[in-house]
């Protein structure tokens, strides 16, 4: 569908010049209201342009304006048609040949008198009739006509041939015409029908090709035969032999060679002659009919395929009707068997898929219509067809979730309505960017996929507030707990809880529920971790009890928003709680059960820029994450393997036995499939288990993706069939499949990147065969990330111990950061890895200290800050820390650990300008004043933590070119003597 979207209709009537007297143009606009009438008519098309008008009250004038401005069309009002008129007219189209010209006529001129002295030049004439819509009418014959022959080059188009020399009639019979395909394309939007699908039914209307003569008829017939639906025509019109009065049965005699169940309407002001002609489809309607637009609807949907479709019986009464291709494969199993075989016999099937711009599904009713063969069997066919084209329609698209159908036809699926959120914007795009594309289809070993998904919309977040009366909750400070209390004693709206029990029946893996807000995922703000994320086992043989912790599930990823940590993020941000709406993400969790816990092989963090790239790697070649497990380990800042996608095969953490065996993955998370027997809790991790990794031996998990460290040799062997300590190494992945993985995933950054013009942070999680001949990668979200650029420079000689308290060549930021007289500093002499809880504590009440000075501060401390892990570091989150301005994490002698690029916590950081040093203070250009820092006083002195406030500022800077960072001391004496 979409591929041809920005194809269709590439003649499209944007500029309009109007030429008509002053008091013609009054009538026009104040009588009828053209412009506004025309102005919302195509807004609610939704064609994405509308007609603008420029009027002209002089031939003078609009010589100038072609001249100026050449528009798409001109429309002149003419009351007489004088040898200046003639004469203006044949100028215009000898100079603007392109361009069509339509004389609107009044009464007073006939059209006889028209045609005879306007026969040298080519003209449309159309008689105004007081309404608006023939304005709108003319504009959309001329598209159709001008479109027709482009359109249906790519797309099997439907056309109606209309043939009518009346202008009188064919000017009335036209707006009664479009008026009814408009209301008729309007009938097949649904609730959830996108604007690209709407844009798409638009386009793809059934057209109207008109003729005022048999030759002409004749000629529109043999070119486009294969797509006419139907055919509308008057009794009698010009023809080459002269049978004026009956043209229109000699045109229904050469239709029926094409096609004998073609249906025709004979439409006559005296006699018509259909009653003689008993074997074809033929309605007559007079035309001076008073019913004559209820009388045409009513044709149209009963021989023409609008509408619903019918069944009828051998004697003319409609037994089922369906109105959609979705109610269609619900009810087709049921369907009557006479009726079906007499709607192929009559061949309204494919018509009827052709006028809903269902055109795959109208090629596959042809065949069958035309295919002899058992009632069984066409049905099979058409059932089959039904479900490939829905899947096909919907992969690529967030379709409203139906009961009726199964998801694993479905990617993507929405309840109720508003936002789907960041995240799950970001998830969809990917969606469509991989079923519109298919970049990936050189991949044979590796597939990409999107998990099944089901996106609550944000407006059940305002139900669920309404209902329960939370709306307190906004002004409201209360601990976490509480809050998550309450809303665990809240009900799920009604709306939805239909819903939800079917999805708890139909989905009987384990599910993670996860945030999706209206501002997550932003590139400055992008509230990573912020919100809650809640894994569920769904693997109870109580319906009752999966239910219920799906629902508890979705009520604390709202109880989130009011939570201490989004609260303050949210002050940082500048943003307001009530600017915040929250929209889940119900999806289903990528891995596969292992005795009593499920997990994928491997989960990823991939990002296309490297702040810290090592040998030679640059920065835009990205950086990857892997490790076993749930993806948990890398957002949360613990240990896994890291690499460049370019250069797999050079790995820092497994360059030598010794840091293979310090630096790589101990511990891996999985999902608890044991039988539950406890009360639900609002811990995050609550169904989730830290297991070591030899659990992976006993599991059958770890061939491929362990290697096993022989103490004897001082050697690591890729293999785990030896005794010794297990080593996380991926081998498999990075090393036999090192081409193939290696190119995906540089091909995966590269498109979304380019695609979001950006780069991009992607989370993801794999799926490996046991014999490693098949990856499943499982895309899980993609985010824009923030780069920074380079604003100012810091020379060598600014990094001098005298004149600073610290600098780095391992900074992130953008120039200045900033002046404060503040710094807080965790004392490595009294720093205790075993006390990291009791150091978060003392930081908090610190940063509460500074909010309320509404001053800012730079932090000091060791290890990796943000790691869930308290034995890599101090495990503090957003609330404790969200006044720092710039965060500085050493190492020490015991405590060595790069940053962790993939959680949360960093991604955090660097997204709100907040400068971030990495110091190793082994390394060269890396340094911190201790002797300084030792020799002031500090103003607050905490067992871990001690607060330094200066009487004069010190300044961060930070060259994002060189990554350099420095930290400089404060004029003390200056301070003293001033």
């Amino acid at each position: 569908m979409t591929k041809h979207i920005e194809e269709l209709n590439p003649y499209q009537i944007r500029r309009v010049l109007l030429l008509a007297s002053r008091y013609d143009a009054y009538l026009l606009e104040e009588d009828g209201s053209m412009e506004d009438y025309i102005a919302n008519l195509y807004k609610e098309r939704e064609l994405g342009y509308t007609p603008q008008f420029v009027k002209a009250y002089d031939r003078k004038t609009t010589l100038q304006i072609m001249q100026e401005s050449s528009p798409d069309i001109l429309i002149v009002c003419i009351r007489k048609i004088t040898s200046e008129n003639h004469l203006f007219l044949q100028t215009i189209q000898n100079k603007y040949p392109s361009i069509p010209i339509v004389l609107l006529l009044y009464n007073e001129i006939s059209q006889e008198e028209a045609e005879e002295k306007c026969s040298d030049i080519s003209v449309d004439l159309f008689l105004w009739n007081g309404e608006s819509r023939i304005i709108a009418s003319i504009l959309e014959l001329i598209e159709d006509k001008k479109n027709v022959f482009h359109d249906s080059a790519l797309l099997p188009i439907p056309i109606i041939l209309f043939v009518e020399d009346n202008m009188q009639y064919y000017s009335s019979y036209l707006n009664i015409l479009y008026k009814t395909l408009w209301h008729e394309t309007k009938k097949l939007y649904q609730d959830h029908t996108s604007l690209q699908k709407k844009t798409f039914q638009q386009k793809t209307r059934t057209k109207v090709l008109h003729a005022k003569t048999y030759e002409e008829a004749i000629q529109i017939l043999d070119q486009y035969h294969q797509q006419i639906i139907g055919v509308i025509t008057d009794m009698q019109y010009p023809m080459k032999e002269g049978r004026f009065d009956t043209s229109g049965l000699y045109l229904a005699k050469k239709i029926w060679e094409y096609n004998p169940v073609l249906p025709i309407i004979l439409q006559s002001s005296t006699t018509c002659l259909a009653s003689c002609i008993k074997e074809h489809p033929v309605v007559c309607i007079q035309k001076t009919s008073k019913t004559l637009l209820s009388d045409i609807k009513n044709t149209l949907t009963a021989y023409f395929g609008f509408g619903d479709l019918n069944f009828f019986n051998r004697e003319g009464k409609v037994q089922t009707k369906i109105p959609t291709t979705q109610t269609f494969l619900e009810i087709i199993d049921s369907l009557n068997k006479d009726s079906f075989m007499l709607l192929i016999e009559q061949k309204r099937l494919s018509k009827w898929f052709l006028v809903h711009s269902e055109f795959a599904m109208a090629e596959i009713a042809k065949k069958i219509e035309k295919e002899p063969s058992t009632f069984e069997h066409k049905i099979q066919t058409l059932k089959k067809a039904l479900k490939t084209e829905l899947y096909r329609e919907t992969k690529g698209s967030i379709v409203m979730y139906s009961r009726r159908f199964p998801l694993e036809e479905w990617t993507i699926g929405k309840i109720g309505g508003g936002s789907i959120g960041g995240k799950a914007r970001g998830l969809s795009f990917f969606n469509r960017l991989l079923t519109e594309e298919n970049p990936f289809c050189d991949l044979h070993d590796i597939q990409i996929f999107i998990p099944q998904s089901i996106i609550v919309g944000t407006n059940v977040f305002d139900d669920f507030i309404r209902l329960n009366h939370l709306e307190n909750m906004y002004d409201s400070n209360l601990p976490d707990r509480q809050v998550a209390r309450i809303f665990l004693q809240s009900d799920i709206p009604p709306t939805i809880i239909g819903d939800l029990r079917t999805l708890a029946q139909q989905f009987t893996d384990p599910l993670v529920i996860r945030s999706s807000s209206l501002l997550e995922d932003s590139l400055y703000h992008p509230f990573a971790g912020i919100y809650t994320t809640k894994m569920i086992p769904n693997n109870e043989s109580s319906f009752d009890l999966r239910f219920s912790q799906l629902c508890n599930a979705i009520k604390l990823v709202y109880a989130s928003v009011f939570s201490k940590q989004a609260r303050t993020y949210m002050e940082s941000t500048n943003h307001i709680a009530e600017d915040e709406k929250m929209a889940v993400i119900i999806q289903k969790v990528v891995g596969s059960r292992k005795h009593t816990s499920f997990y994928p092989e491997a989960s990823g963090v991939i990002r296309s820029y490297n702040y810290y790239p090592f040998d030679q790697a640059q920065p835009e070649d990205g950086i990857m994450h892997l490790a076993m497990g749930l993806g948990k380990a890398i957002v949360d800042g613990e240990t896994s393997l890291q690499f460049s996608p370019k250069y797999l095969h050079k790995i820092p953490q497994l360059s030598n036995t010794e840091t293979a065996l310090q630096t790589t993955q101990k511990k891996f998370w999985s999902i608890n499939l044991k039988p539950y027997t406890r009360s639900f809790t609002i811990d995050e991790d609550e169904f989730m288990d830290l297991n070591p990794v030899n659990m992976g031996l006993k599991e059958g998990s770890l061939e491929g993706i362990a290697s096993t460290y022989v103490a004897q040799e001082d050697r690591i062997y890729d293999t785990i069939h030896r005794q010794g300590p297990k080593i996380i190494s991926f081998h498999q992945l990075l090393k036999a499949r090192q081409s193939s993985f290696g190119t995906c995933i540089q091909k995966l950054l590269q498109i979304c990147e380019e695609a979001m013009a950006t780069p991009v942070e992607i989370e993801c999680a794999l799926e490996i065969s046991q014999k490693w001949d098949f990856i499943r990668l499982g895309f899980l979200q993609v985010r824009p990330m923030m780069k920074y650029e380079n604003s100012c420079t810091i020379e060598a000689q600014e990094m001098n111990p005298e004149t600073t308290i610290c600098y780095t060549d391992n900074a992130l930021g953008n120039g200045l950061i900033g002046s404060m007289s503040h710094l807080v500093v965790v004392n490595p002499s009294t720093f205790d890895l075993s006390k990291t809880r009791t150091i978060v504590q003392e930081i908090a009440e610190i940063n509460t200290y500074f909010a309320d000075l509404q001053e800012q501060y730079v932090l000091m401390g060791p290890g990796r800050w943000g790691s869930s892990d308290p034995w890599l570091g101090i495990p503090v989150q957003w609330h404790h820390i969200s006044r720092i301005k710039t965060f500085v994490e050493y190492d020490l002698p015991t405590l060595h650990i790069d940053p962790s690029q993939g959680s949360h916590f960093f991604q955090n950081i660097t997204s709100l300008h907040i400068g971030y040093f990495t110091v190793n203070q082994s390394k060269p250009n890396h340094f911190i004043n201790w002797e300084w820092i030792k020799q002031q006083k500090p103003k607050i002195v905490k067992q871990f933590v001690s607060v330094y406030q200066f009487p004069a500022s010190f300044t961060v800077k930070v060259d994002g070119k060189k990554s350099r960072g420095i930290i400089t001391k404060p004029d003390l004496e200056g301070a003293l003597n001033g």
